[in-house]
């Protein structure tokens, strides 16, 4: 589709990395052109590098754990702090511990579990065993353990391994889940606990939302609900607090309203706000059912979302859980109460970077999510609204818990009913471990940095999870602080959680990782997607004290950084740009990552749209972030799609995100890690709208659909096939959403994320590739 574009804006002030550069060569643009035609590939998503399996005869892949699980930067440690130094590289992991679908050996011992008596390192396939078997090394800190008479084992003439290795997964796999006896446990297993905190004032009716999410969970109740053991709640709030007396011995919900914020005290004891919902899913049906009609004439504007939270913790103290927020407001009413501070004047300058750091008056969202922690409770956020919430303060309650944030701006049910209704089933429903905490550790010369994610540091290095679920990651930058001597370093992930069937469990990634001593050795094990990640994550930590103009340089510079140390060390000639193949779309990525929503440029991006992104990309998987930052563009277009004897989800190759892509008269599929959108060509013929849609004008089109009309023909087949592909192979449920290219604003949905164009005050990729080589040529004179 070949849009009109705005006039482009000069060229901002280049940023200090690029003070001395221009465009001005035509030798220069043309090396930038066949940079980019040689990685036209790049905007398909690359496979993660692969990981060395260990050297010796007895290892074997299975004993490292997958990179779905836990992904390296770099699949190669440093020998020594300067090395890692020189070579500019940030060294570290993301791990996944609870992805979808992991098919996880469970192990349960007799007696203790094996671990070592110093470390505390978990037994795993790296150990050494000595004196026969009666003794092991810990491949951690080296000290060498007893092991116990229950666990014994002779070992193998030949193989020096134990003749019961094939009968323990935890010696063959490097994931494995233990079964914690009871002392790895301070209280009973908790049962699921989900209690819902609902905003009842005249926005959440008037746009949908109230009604949406009681519909929501009557479908949860109704439907997907199984576990016995599970306990419900709820408190609606507007300008005071509401609580609902549940018990099973009611014959109707009771309704109990609290005007004191100030002085929040239960008006029945908590076990009647907090039921089993098998024993009272009558009751809770019918509060679901007369919820939208008892606030549906409310005229109460205010928000006392503060005082409500504080309601929740009070009823969920003895238990924990998961708290459901449901916001469309700024809280306004009762504690934690909050000042517009949006000013649009802001946007833009160098002191837009304070809307985005909280501003919490006495510290009531920091102190509430803490004590939240402390409860055992998490607090997910779903933000509803076409106003102005202060995410960046409110989130601090996912934040700091382990929560999500759910943004939808501009609610509307009649487009993003479908939207909000999938995601809250699927966090209702999906695999979540509860009252959890994490730790990593690493073997000798190793330390962990620094973590990212969503979590509380209760000490030095463990996570205070109280739930984790599939959609979730934590990364870990690591630094070198002694030499290392051994050919492998090691890192060990555990999650002790509890099931939602009760169960306690520890879950133990392993993986082994060369070492190596030059700055060429660790490039060529360069994992670019893992890599990516780490970088953005560590951006996002700088944004908490630095302009985003700052951290959007410090974001290229890391790439100069890198492109530098491997052209004086490993390609000294010249020429083009310098990138190793384990690199070649990290400029890319690089641009993608400088213009997301999350840190680019311009006065168009409001801060709860930042703060929102900012929320995704610190706890989104891997293959996730970098989808986000890079979506995918393919075309739709019959003459696109692959042949009819193939696979009819089988997806067409992705394009450039250039709008020198888009056909006026062409249908496009952008997906990003939120959302599928439908790109409907402004010169659409009424040929293909029929076959798609079953109209035969573009102004027919209806945009608030969210599942495709079926159409009996083969590309109404094939585009509805790959559409639930592309929703389907992500860690959380995509809205599709349809988009005329002849409404501006529609268009500008897809527009504003084609990075490989010049937009929001940066280069296009082409530019961007020649500033590269400039800088790169003037550093090496």
């Amino acid at each position: 589709m070949q849009m009109k574009q705005k006039a482009s804006a000069p060229f901002p002030p280049l940023p200090e990395a690029f003070a001395d550069m221009s465009i001005d060569s035509a030798t220069e643009k043309a090396q930038a052109q066949q940079q980019a035609q040689a990685q036209a590939q790049a905007q398909a998503q690359p496979q993660q590098a692969h990981r060395p399996t260990p050297a010796g005869p007895t290892f074997t892949p299975e004993m490292n754990c997958p990179q779905e699980y836990l992904s390296m930067s770099v699949n190669a440690i440093p020998a020594t702090a300067q090395l890692l130094t020189k070579s500019a590289l940030p060294v570290g992991c993301v791990i996944h511990p609870l992805i979808t679908d992991a098919e996880i050996p469970v192990v349960s011992f007799s007696g203790k579990i094996v671990r070592c008596r110093v470390c505390r390192t978990y037994i795993n396939p790296f150990v050494q065993w000595t004196d026969h078997g009666h003794r092991w090394r810990c491949n951690m800190c080296d000290f060498i353990n007893d092991v116990g008479g229950d666990y014994y084992s002779p070992l193998s003439v030949t193989s020096g391994l134990r003749r019961d290795i094939n009968d323990r997964p935890e010696l063959k796999s490097g994931y494995v889940e233990f079964i914690a006896p009871s002392e790895y446990m301070v209280r009973p297993p908790m049962p699921p606990v989900f209690f819902f905190v609902i905003d009842v004032s005249y926005q959440s009716v008037a746009s949908g939302m109230l009604a949406t999410v009681a519909s929501s969970v009557r479908r949860f109740v109704n439907e997907y609900h199984e576990n016995p053991r599970t306990r419900f709640g709820v408190v609606t709030f507007d300008n005071t607090v509401h609580f609902y007396n549940l018990k099973s011995s009611l014959s109707q919900p009771q309704m109990l309203t609290v005007p004191d914020l100030q002085n929040m005290l239960l008006p029945v004891p908590e076990d009647e706000l907090l039921v089993n919902l098998s024993e009272s899913k009558q009751v809770v049906l019918q509060l679901l059912e007369k919820l939208p009609k008892m606030f549906a004439g409310s005229q109460q504007v205010g928000c006392a979302f503060g005082s409500a939270v504080q309601a929740a913790a009070q009823v969920t103290k003895r238990v924990g859980g998961k708290l459901l927020c449901f916001l469309t407001g700024l809280p306004t009413h009762g504690e934690g109460k909050l000042n517009r501070r949006d000013d649009a004047k802001l946007l833009g300058t160098d002191r837009e970077h304070t809307l985005l750091c909280p501003a919490d008056p006495g510290d009531f969202y920091k102190s509430a999510a803490l004590e939240l922690s402390r409860l055992q409770v998490t607090a997910d956020l779903f933000v509803c609204t076409s106003t102005y919430v202060d995410l960046s303060t409110v989130g601090l309650l996912p934040q700091i818990t382990g929560g999500q944030v759910y943004y939808y701006s501009g609610f509307a049910a009649q487009r993003h009913a479908t939207r909000l209704s999938d995601d809250l089933l699927d966090n209702l429903t999906r695999t979540t471990a509860w009252e959890a905490v994490f730790r990593v550790r690493c073997s000798k010369g190793l330390r962990v940095h620094a973590h990212f994610g969503h979590f509380f540091i209760r000490s030095t290095d463990l996570l205070a999870l109280p739930t984790v679920d599939t959609s979730k990651s934590f990364g870990i930058q690591l630094s070198v602080v002694e030499t290392i001597t051994q050919p492998q370093a090691y890192i060990q992930s555990a999650l002790l959680y509890t099931t939602s069937a009760g169960e306690r469990r520890i879950r133990v990634f392993t993986s082994s990782i060369p070492v190596v001593s030059t700055i060429a050795a660790l490039y060529s094990a360069v994992n670019e997607q893992t890599l990516v990640d780490i970088v953005a994550r560590m951006a996002i930590e700088k944004l908490s004290s630095a302009r985003l103009s700052d951290t959007r340089e410090a974001i290229v510079r890391k790439l100069i950084d890198l492109l530098t140390v491997y052209r004086s060390q490993v390609t000294p000639s010249g020429g083009a740009l310098p990138l190793p193949e384990q690199m070649a779309n990290a400029p890319l990525y690089t641009l993608a990552l400088v213009k997301h929503p999350a840190f680019r440029g311009g006065s168009d991006t409001r801060p709860d749209e930042r703060a929102a992104q900012l929320a995704v990309l610190r706890v989104a998987p891997v293959d996730e972030a970098c989808v986000h930052m890079h979506p995918r563009l393919i075309c739709l277009s019959p003459g696109s799609l692959p042949s009819g004897d193939t696979d009819p989800a089988t997806m067409p190759t992705p394009l450039a995100l250039s709008s020198a892509q888009l056909d006026p008269r062409g249908v496009f599929l952008f997906e990003d890690a939120q959302s599928v959108l439908l790109l409907v060509g402004r010169a659409t013929g009424p040929q293909l709208l029929g076959q798609l849609f079953g109209v035969e004008a573009i102004t027919d089109v209806d945009t608030t659909m969210t599942t495709l009309p079926e159409v009996d023909n083969d590309y109404n087949r094939r585009v509805r096939a790959i559409v639930a592909a592309a929703r389907a192979r992500h860690a959380w449920p995509l809205s599709l959403q349809v988009c005329r290219e002849d409404v501006p604003a529609e268009r500008a949905l897809v527009v504003s994320r084609l990075v490989s164009d010049h937009s929001h005050g940066f280069y296009s990729y082409h530019e961007f590739i020649a500033q590269l080589q400039r800088q790169l040529s003037l550093k090496s004179k």
